[in-house]
């Protein structure tokens, strides 16, 4: 299930949280053993401090970011079972991007013609060039979602799939719109 603990974790042992489900953490904490997610989990905060300090382990986890959360001197290590890290930072991107190279996917919810742009609060660019952006700087496959035709069963936007997948070498994972197995 889902578990929100405001209260704060103290000493030098790890957190770890195991198994589905989301815990959202909403106060900093000393815990100096680092942090685990594993075996399908997510892990919610709004900032850095939950985390505590030593190695932030993702195995088969989700860190889920609704706020500025900074790598800053922590370690990251990816387990087997891979990891996903859903943040609105940059400066997170660029250090994943530094960590782990094209083994970076990024999902992008485009929603008409411009989405914000991943490395510059508050700017807007084409999906092209935000695509384009990202690829530039390393990562390695995108995940585009055309929240505009999600649902609808309208068929994919072709034109602007096509635009995209002239803009980037990188893979492209596509979707909204899909009615049919022919738009596959």
């Amino acid at each position: 299930g889902n578990i929100s603990f405001p209260n704060f974790v103290i000493g030098a042992g790890a957190l770890v949280h195991a198994g589905g489900g989301k815990l959202t953490l909403t106060n900093a904490t000393t815990h100096t053993g680092g942090t685990m997610v594993v075996g399908g989990g997510t892990l919610e905060l709004d900032n850095e401090s939950p985390l505590g300090t030593g190695t932030l382990t993702l195995d088969d986890g989700t860190l889920r970011a609704t706020g500025f959360v900074s790598a800053g001197n922590r370690s990251l290590l990816v387990g087997a079972g891979g990891a996903t890290v859903e943040v609105r930072d940059a400066a997170f991107l660029r250090y994943a991007l530094d960590t782990f190279g094209a083994q970076v996917a990024v999902s992008i919810d485009a929603s008409g013609a411009r989405v914000p742009s991943p490395f510059a609060d508050g700017a807007e660019l084409s999906l092209p060039d935000a695509a384009g952006e990202l690829s530039f700087r390393g990562v390695g496959r995108l995940v585009v979602s055309d929240t505009a035709r999600a649902g609808t069963l309208a068929g994919p936007n072709l034109t602007a799939l096509r635009r995209l997948l002239e803009a980037v070498p990188c893979a492209i994972a596509y979707g909204g719109g899909v009615a049919s197995l022919d738009d596959m």
